[in-house]
């Protein structure tokens, strides 16, 4: 259900058409290898090339998961802990 257009052949007009477009020059290799890279890590490809490189038996995949949610607890804790320690100084000056 449509609200506010109801014209099926509704087109929201553009603030700038065209007119300010500059002329890319083209990119070198070297730019265009970093432009891709960049991708590639933005998108996690290579992690997850690394991850299903070989097969993992689900005792192993529950163990790592295990280590890795306990490993994010034990950060939890410390920087809690070091949060609660400088509240602690801070309190103590004033």
């Amino acid at each position: 259900m449509q609200k506010f257009n109801r014209n099926k052949n509704f087109k929201p007009r553009r603030k700038f058409k065209g007119r300010f477009n500059k002329e890319k020059r083209p990119m070198t290799f070297e730019q265009m290898m970093r432009k891709f890279k960049k991708k590639v890590e933005r998108d996690g490809l290579l992690k997850e090339l690394r991850k299903r490189e070989f097969y993992e038996k689900p005792a192993a995949k529950r163990r790592r998961k295990k280590a890795e949610g306990r490993k994010r607890w034990e950060k939890k804790i410390r920087t809690e802990k070091a949060m609660m320690e400088s509240r602690r100084k801070a309190h103590r000056w004033n």
